[in-house]
């Protein structure tokens, strides 16, 4: 089914399928505009579609659109015992344990609000790995971090991708920086999908069409 999304009569969105390989870094491709956010908010059911509807082939999908959502007058420890509680898993898991694997375990001498951008990318996806997601949703991560930030973040979403297993949607238009990490690209321009490749068919620049429908899928 091909879905649309408007604002007004601006077509915002235009027909989309989107199939992502199990266990993948995609990379959701588009300059400023194409559409990136308002396709992660469609997903992610933080905006209905005007048309159609999306279905996600998976029941554990974690999202972190636009800013990371954090109690930011709380630590670190907090923040993640406050999700553990969301989820009703406070008593099988020690909040540390996700900490730790983000690099964070010795911040707890200071609030969240006090953090670096790079740290709060970091806590964010330790909160989304509580209730252990198959897709993790990142749109335009890098913004804002320094080098050293972009190179921690991309370490730690390679990590998660090969110790995990978990499958990654990243919207992003630093094409230079995606190269670093991505398995496979989706490209969108003016709200379409102009074309999918892997990322040896990119370094190849064997650039193909594919026609879209609206299902976003996660197949092994």
């Amino acid at each position: 089914m091909i879905f649309v999304k408007k604002f007004g009569n601006n077509h915002v969105l235009n027909g989309i399928t989107v199939n992502i390989p199990k266990g993948s870094i995609c990379g959701l491709v588009g300059p400023n505009g194409a559409g990136k956010t308002t396709l992660l908010g469609v997903i992610t059911s933080l905006l209905k579609t005007d048309s159609g509807k999306i279905n996600i082939n998976t029941r554990k999908v974690n999202a972190l659109i636009e800013k990371p959502a954090l109690f930011y007058e709380l630590n670190s420890t907090q923040n993640i015992t406050q999700q553990l509680i969301l989820l009703g898993l406070e008593e099988k898991h020690n909040p540390n344990e996700f900490l730790e694997y983000v690099g964070l375990e010795k911040t707890n001498n200071k609030k969240v609000k006090d953090f670096s951008l790079g740290m709060k990318q970091k806590l964010a996806l330790a909160m989304m790995l509580v209730g252990n997601p198959d897709l993790i949703i990142l749109d335009e991560p890098m913004n804002g971090l320094d080098p050293q930030g972009m190179i921690d973040l991309r370490d730690l979403i390679l990590k998660l991708n090969k110790e995990q297993g978990v499958t990654f949607l990243i919207s992003s238009h630093l094409l230079h920086e995606l190269e670093k990490i991505a398995t496979d690209y989706i490209f969108l321009n003016h709200g379409e999908i102009i074309s999918k490749m892997t990322s040896n068919e990119f370094s190849n620049a064997n650039k193909g069409h594919i026609h879209w429908k609206s299902m976003i899928q996660i197949h092994s």
